[in-house]
């Protein structure tokens, strides 16, 4: 299909999804004439609708990409949009690409839905272990790289839903074991867990358990996290566990718990209650707010190493 939409927030898995494209689309020796790239602005759809109607030059098909871009139009653009999508050559292809879905309501993504081919591309959640290893068999395939199951476990436990850092890894376990099948003890030889230990991070935190938390803490900063990310994520975590926690003791059902949560699989929940059985509401609360006040702290430009080691202790010994 000569219209192709990519959406979603995994930024590298959709750079990946556009190198095979231009690769397969665009003839190398006339790449220069037939590859078009449109950043965002105002003037970019029509732009991109008058190369996208210009046959290619020599050998090959013809790629327009615009980027952040979901086809919306005015109006007065509409009919010119309508033509560029039902006449274009069959040699030229048109890309659009955007963090987010396009809106089904516009008039201009009606239009795009009759002849475009649509592709998600989100972030995988990192407690979705199944559908992270799937996404590390799929990219290792797309690299000709052979791994063994447990191979994959370890590289999911490692990498997390980082696409970028997934890539790199495999291509340096590829490069540095050569053509046989990837083994476990490949994997934690040559990679460092430090992607999903923030999550192990807050389960420490949660636990109370200060001296492994610290131990992960110093881990995750040596490894090069960024402290603001590690933040973060402690933050969504303690969030959903402090939902959890309160509207299991209302009596609410998974359902409607994983939605007032944004969880998107409600089948999660029953392990979300597992984790927070020990704790307490105040205690779920004092340790979001702890970290929110550790948060203030970094973007003031105190020290991340001090300031995360303090508000840590701080919540693990109240």
């Amino acid at each position: 299909m000569p219209v192709i939409v990519l959406h979603g927030e995994d930024e590298f898995a959709i750079s990946l999804e556009i190198n095979q494209l231009r690769s397969s689309i665009c003839h190398p020796n006339w790449l220069n004439f037939n590859y078009t790239k449109i950043p965002p602005s105002p003037e970019a759809l029509m732009t991109g609708i008058t190369i996208a109607m210009t046959r290619p030059w020599g050998e090959g098909g013809r790629l327009v990409w615009l980027q952040d871009n979901r086809g919306e139009c005015s109006e007065n653009q509409l009919q010119s949009w309508s033509n560029c999508l039902k006449n274009l050559p069959a040699s030229n292809t048109l890309l659009l690409t955007s963090k987010t879905k396009p809106d089904g309501r516009l008039k201009s993504t009606k239009l795009l839905q009759n002849y475009a081919q649509f592709k998600e591309y989100p972030i995988i959640p990192i407690w979705a272990t199944e559908q992270l290893a799937q996404n590390v068999h799929k990219i290792a395939s797309s690299l000709a790289i052979n791994l063994s199951f447990q191979a994959i476990e370890a590289l999911v436990a490692a990498v997390g839903n980082d696409t970028r850092l997934l890539d790199s890894e495999l291509q340096k376990l590829s490069l540095y074991i050569g053509a046989r099948t990837i083994e476990i003890e490949d994997v934690l030889t040559l990679i460092s867990a430090n992607t999903s230990s923030s999550l192990k991070l807050a389960s420490f935190i949660l636990q109370r358990n200060l001296p492994a938390a610290l131990s992960c803490m110093n881990d995750l900063l040596n490894n090069n996290e960024p402290p603001l990310r590690i933040v973060a994520t402690l933050v969504t975590q303690f969030r959903t566990w402090l939902w959890v926690k309160l509207m299991s003791q209302q009596g609410a059902s998974n359902q409607l718990i994983a939605s007032e949560a944004e969880i998107g699989n409600p089948n999660r929940i029953y392990y979300l209650k597992q984790e927070t059985q020990n704790c307490t509401i105040e205690q779920l609360k004092d340790a979001l707010s702890g970290l929110l006040e550790l948060e203030i702290m970094l973007k003031t430009g105190q020290n991340a190493r001090n300031s995360l080691g303090f508000q840590i202790q701080k919540i693990c010994n109240p």
